[in-house]
């Protein structure tokens, strides 16, 4: 059984989605007291999140586990995830709170979000090849570099992506030596300086353009 605490299930489907939710409850049904389903077709803004601390300071007189599950953390807007924040770091003893994403890119949560919670990745959400991704970059125009980011960037995050060229490089250091070793050092320096520049809010376009310029 996974410790209490705040989740995002990376790429999940919707089945994979209720499957996690039903083994936290004490019973298979959806239609519990412990659970609190947020679903939306369109935003999810504070009224949600003002729902979710209603329920969590709410007194359960059931056993078990206290469940708040987002079916779809692509619709969360930027207002309620900022408010969301306090929640998720201290959710309350026996709470769990699931943020579903439908697709790879983490980039639809802020940062904080995401560093206050455990990642998980589902099943049709594959790693990416062991290599290729820096390679293709490098050789590619600068046309093609753009095409290629943009491309990337609908299957995964932008620190994601930066992660995967960063993991390539690292593996090509084995086989190289001189002076490509060392122009193999720099790239290196130069993608972790752009996952800086995330990390500082910057926007993946402005990271891209340096990230080029440089290169």
């Amino acid at each position: 059984m996974r410790k209490a605490g705040a989740y995002i299930l990376q790429a999940y489907s919707e089945k994979e989605f209720r499957d996690f939710i039903r083994q936290l409850l004490p019973s298979p049904t959806l239609n519990h007291p412990n659970l609190l389903l947020i679903q939306s077709k369109t935003s999810i803004g504070i009224d949600a999140i003002r729902q979710i601390r209603q329920f969590l300071a709410t007194k359960s007189w059931q056993p078990g586990y206290r469940v708040v599950a987002i079916a779809d953390g692509n619709l969360l807007t930027l207002p309620a995830q900022n408010a969301f924040l306090k929640t998720l770091e201290e959710p309350g003893e026996n709470v769990f709170i699931v943020i579903r994403l439908s697709d790879r890119n983490l980039y639809h949560l802020l940062p904080t979000v995401r560093s206050r919670c455990q990642i998980l990745t589902g099943k049709k959400a594959a790693s990416p090849e062991a290599a290729g991704y820096w390679v293709k970059f490098l050789a590619a125009n600068p046309h093609q570099k753009i095409k290629l980011w943009q491309g990337w960037l609908k299957e995964m995050a932008p620190e994601q992506l930066l992660d995967q060229f960063i993991n390539e490089s690292r593996q090509a250091m084995a086989q190289k030596t001189g002076a490509a070793l060392l122009s193999l050092r720099q790239q290196i320096l130069l993608l972790l300086e752009a996952k800086k520049m995330l990390a500082a809010n910057l926007r993946p376009e402005e990271v891209f353009d340096w990230l080029v310029i440089n290169l």
